[in-house]
């Protein structure tokens, strides 16, 4: 299907939700970044756990699935199902605040996707484009799959996000962050410098430090910032901004001192 897309956008899990305080939505920063996208045509929207689902998938071991050294077969089982029954209540609570923003958001669950080994095997893209021919704006998000090595595991939404960027170059994409792009150390500490350009040819010089999450079994900036730059390989624009800059980022803009540009 040939899908003029003008972006593909992530709602990190700790731009959305307090990530150390269980079950806790930020609805205030929820609600900013529904207003700063409202307007934007042809896009999908990704969003991330937070303090939705990372603490049981930490508690059980679920990156391991049934596989997993510390969690019997019985506890792994509830894992998944606490899990799961988490990102779904954010889920609904993140679409509820997208239509009261007058976004056409729509769900759909990547719970059919599979996995082997941490390594994507196969997904099904059909009820995204549907929704995208209606006219709806697909909201995925991060969920639990079956894993043909490990019985299930914890897909994440920076891979969704590249999964759909490689099959439908959107015009740019754009990772919405707790911080307000990339920096080469901790951002909280007080000599950290924001990094407002990237290119992938010079990734492997930069001086990059991460700061390490209290709870977070995909990977965090660290994670988020491999995937953005697979996603620059192809060509495609990536932002990386905090929550009052998705919006400008969605139309290629950026004010002075914000956000990440990470380009080939």
């Amino acid at each position: 299907m040939d899908i003029d897309l003008s972006a593909i956008i992530k709602l990190g899990g700790a731009s959305i939700t307090k990530k150390s305080t269980y079950h806790s939505l930020d609805i205030l920063a929820l609600d900013q970044v529904a207003k700063g996208i409202r307007g934007i045509k042809n896009v999908i929207i990704v969003h991330g756990a937070g303090s939705f689902g990372h603490f049981e998938a930490v508690q059980y071991d679920l990156v391991r699935g049934f596989n997993s050294a510390t969690t019997s077969p019985e506890d792994t089982l509830k894992g998944f199902c606490k899990t799961r029954a988490a990102v779904l209540n954010l889920h609904q609570m993140v679409l509820t605040k997208l239509i009261e923003n007058q976004i056409n958001a729509f769900g759909i669950s990547p719970s059919t996707w599979k996995m082997e080994d941490g390594i994507l095997h196969s997904c099904d893209l059909t009820g995204v484009e549907e929704l995208l021919a209606q006219g709806f704006v697909p909201i995925l998000h991060g969920d639990c799959v079956k894993d043909l090595q490990n019985g299930y595991t914890i897909l994440s939404g920076d891979l969704i996000v590249e999964v759909l960027s490689e099959r439908y170059k959107p015009k740019r994409v754009v990772f919405v962050s707790d911080v307000a792009g990339v920096y080469d150390r901790d951002p909280n500490d007080p000599d950290a410098t924001l990094l407002r350009d990237i290119k992938v040819s010079d990734y492997d010089q930069q001086n990059i430090a991460f700061k390490s999450g209290l709870c977070d079994v995909t990977g965090g900036m660290k994670s988020k910032l491999v995937h953005a730059v697979n996603i620059a390989k192809l060509d495609i624009p990536v932002y990386v901004v905090n929550k009052e800059n998705a919006g400008c980022a969605c139309l290629e803009e950026r004010r002075e001192g914000t956000g990440t540009k990470i380009t080939l």
